[in-house]
């Protein structure tokens, strides 16, 4: 792994293999290979061996950043190179936040800040268009029910069997011919 120190002076990882933030693991792959095979320090003369193996060590730490997908997510959204900067341990309070046991649950401190202790939301009152509307969502669902068995019990009658089924072929004919289909 890669120590943070190292991590928080390497440029940008998307400039130093040459791809877009948005390229996909495969392009950043070919992207690596192309550049590692350029700057691998055994094709560097004696002299410049010593910059070439940090260029090809930053190289392998962009790479490495950008082919881990949860890495990659960290400093895509936040900026972070090094995932150790997040582990858990180092942001553990004890028992709650400062180890007060009132507050054991971040979720409380949310409910307790956003309602002033002042308990669940009230459910809102039904009037009468909630009615009416419930009434219609009902009464659409059931003649939907009521149009589909009514069409599957006269699809099983041989003489209305032919006439469904060619209607049926027609309209998809006629959705392919104006290109919905």
């Amino acid at each position: 792994p890669v120590t943070s120190l190292a991590m928080e002076s390497m440029e940008c990882p998307y400039e130093l293999l040459g791809v877009s933030r948005d390229a996909s693991p495969r392009s950043i792959e070919k992207a690596w290979r192309q550049k590692a095979r350029q700057l691998h320090p055994d094709k560097a003369t004696d002299d410049r061996k010593a910059a070439a193996e940090e260029s090809f060590k930053r190289l392998s730490e962009a790479h490495d950043l950008l082919a881990d997908p949860e890495r990659r997510e960290l400093y895509d959204r936040f900026g972070i190179q090094d995932p150790n900067v997040l582990s858990q341990d180092q942001w553990d309070f004890g028992e709650g936040m400062g180890g007060h046991p009132d507050f054991a649950d971040f979720e409380e401190i949310l409910k307790e800040f956003f309602q002033n202790g002042r308990g669940p939301p009230a459910e809102p009152e039904r009037d009468l268009q909630d009615v009416w509307e419930g009434l219609l969502g009902f009464t659409l669902i059931s003649l939907t029910a009521c149009g589909v068995a009514c069409l599957t019990w006269l699809a099983r009658r041989p003489p209305l069997a032919g006439l469904l089924s060619w209607c049926w072929w027609r309209w998809r004919f006629l959705l392919f011919d104006i290109g919905l289909g």
